[in-house]
C-alpha cells in the first residue's frame, strides 16, 4: 500500500494512515500512536483497539509437566486470556505455580474445576532489551554461583539455582511474547526469537548441571577446570554479542572447543558426574550458536562490493 507523503508547513512531512487500520483500532484525532525509525523502515504502532486472543482448553487429561510447557508456549504466542478446566488439585496447583512466571499475568477467576489467567496490564513496565540483558545476567550469575559453589562444596548455593533459574524463564518469556506481539520488528526477529529460545535452555542446562553436581559426593578437578571455562565461555558469549568483534568471535569459537574437548577425562568417574560433564558439553553447544549466529553482524569482516 502506497501513501504520498504531504509537506505541512516548512520543515514537517505528513503522510495518512489507512482508514480501515485506524477506525479498526479506534483511532481518531488526538489518539496518540508509537513511532519508530528502523532504517529505511517506519514502524507504527499503538495499543488501542488492540485485539484480545483468547484459549479455551480442557487439560484434565494432560500430566503437570504438559501444562506447564503450555501455559508457557500460550504465553509466548501473545494469548491474553487463558480459560482452563481440570478435575484435580494437582492440575490446579501446576497452574498456580506457573502463572507466577509469566509476566503481567495473574488468576482472575477460579473454582473447584476451572480457572482464568489474564493479562493485567496492555504494557509491562519493562522493555525488551532491557529483559533480554537481565536474562543474559542472570544466566552468567548462575554459572558463576555453579563453579563457586562447587568449588566450596556449598550444596545450598547449587540448589538455590532452581529458584533463580525462574527469572530466566520470566525474562525470556516476555522476550518470546514480545516478538509474537510484533512489538519489535526487522528481518531478524526469527533469529532472535531462536536465540533467545537457546538462552532459556542453556539456563535449564545449568539448573541441572547444579542438580547433578549436588548428588555428586567427590570433588573432581577435570569437573572443577570444565566449570571455570563453561563461565569464562558465558561471559566472552555475552560480550561477543552485544559487540560483536572479530577477536571475540575467535575467543569464543576457542573456548567452546575447550569446554567440549575430553582430553584428560578420568577413567574411573561417577556417573554423577559423567552427567555434569554431558550438561557441560550441552552447555558449549547452546552458547556456540551465540557465536555462530552473529558472525555477519562482525564490522571487522565487512568490506565495501565494488561495482
Amino acid at each position: 500500500m502506497k501513501r504520498s507523503v504531504i509537506r505541512h508547513g516548512p520543515a514537517t512531512l505528513i503522510v495518512s494512515l489507512p482508514s480501515k487500520w485506524a477506525k479498526e483500532r479506534g483511532l481518531s484525532p488526538g489518539s496518540e500512536v508509537d513511532v519508530e525509525p528502523q532504517g529505511n523502515k517506519l514502524i507504527i504502532t499503538t495499543e488501542e483497539g488492540m485485539v484480545t486472543h483468547e484459549l479455551h482448553l480442557d487439560v484434565s487429561t494432560l500430566s503437570p509437566f504438559m501444562i506447564t510447557r503450555l501455559l508457557a508456549r500460550s504465553y509466548q504466542k501473545g494469548y491474553d486470556l487463558m480459560h482452563l478446566h481440570y478435575t484435580d488439585r494437582e492440575s490446579m496447583h501446576t497452574i498456580r505455580e506457573k502463572t507466577t512466571e509469566l509476566l503481567g499475568f495473574d488468576i482472575v477467576e477460579e473454582d473447584k474445576n476451572n480457572c482464568t489467567i489474564q493479562a493485567l496490564a496492555k504494557s509491562i513496565n519493562i522493555d525488551f532489551d532491557n529483559a533480554l540483558r537481565r536474562s543474559f545476567y542472570r544466566v552468567l550469575e548462575n554459572a558463576r554461583i555453579c563453579q563457586e559453589a562447587y568449588e566450596k562444596n556449598d550444596t545450598e548455593a547449587l540448589e538455590g539455582i532452581w529458584e533463580s533459574d525462574l527469572d530466566v524463564n520470566k525474562m525470556t518469556y516476555f522476550c518470546l511474547r514480545t516478538l509474537a506481539k510484533g512489538m519489535v520488528s526487522g528481518h531478524e526477529v526469527f533469529v532472535l526469537y531462536h536465540l533467545i529460545e537457546t538462552l532459556e535452555d542453556l539456563g535449564d542446562e545449568i539448573k541441572k548441571l547444579a542438580r547433578d553436581l549436588v548428588k555428586s559426593k567427590l570433588k573432581n578437578s577435570f569437573v572443577e577446570k570444565k566449570l571455570k571455562i563453561m563461565v569464562e565461555l558465558t561471559e566472552n558469549v555475552i560480550n561477543f554479542f552485544y559487540s560483536p568483534k572479530k577477536e571475540g568471535a575467535v575467543k569464543v569459537f576457542d573456548l567452546v572447543a575447550e569446554l567440549n574437548s575430553l582430553e584428560d577425562l578420568p577413567k574411573n568417574i561417577s556417573k554423577e558426574l559423567l552427567a555434569a560433564v554431558i550438561h557441560l558439553h550441552r552447555i558449549a553447544d547452546y552458547l556456540y550458536v551465540y557465536a555462530g549466529m552473529r558472525l555477519d553482524t562482525i564490522k571487522e569482516l565487512k568490506s565495501e562490493v565494488k561495482a
